[in-house]
């Protein structure tokens, strides 16, 4: 986590928000966020959401980060969920040059199948290795 602050004081993106899987930890990550940003180091935590996934298999829902004004998502998920989760963001429009998305998980391998999804997207994507 301290990796991934250290970015976003560093461009100076002092309003994020945190999009997480129901992964362990998750409520810890948030709160850490939480807590980072009380520390009054000029970040402000827009929103904090659980992705939940979806009846079919392979679909999440993300309307309300879709909904926040959050444009600078910190993901807190698996690597299994990260595919399919950054698929429905990027179908639901949240991975255009406006959004900035790091990854706050140690992954060694890009998303299986993501990044085949449509040449045409505009995607603003940070792995931060920890």
């Amino acid at each position: 986590m301290s990796a991934l602050l250290s970015i976003v004081r560093r461009y100076k993106w002092q309003h994020f928000g945190v999009l997480t899987s129901s992964i362990a930890g998750h409520g810890d990550f948030v709160q850490a966020l939480r807590d980072a940003a009380d520390e009054g180091q000029g970040l402000v935590l827009q929103g904090a959401f659980v992705a939940r996934e979806g009846e079919e298999e392979g679909q999440w829902d993300l309307s309300e980060l879709a909904a926040s004004e959050v444009r600078i998502v910190l993901l807190y998920c698996t690597q299994a969920e990260a595919g399919p989760i950054m698929r429905e963001a990027a179908r639901m429009g949240l991975t255009s040059p406006q959004f900035m998305w790091l990854a706050a998980q140690a992954w060694k391998h890009n998303f299986p199948g993501f990044f085949k999804i449509k040449s045409s997207i505009h995607l603003n994507f940070l792995k931060v290795f920890f």
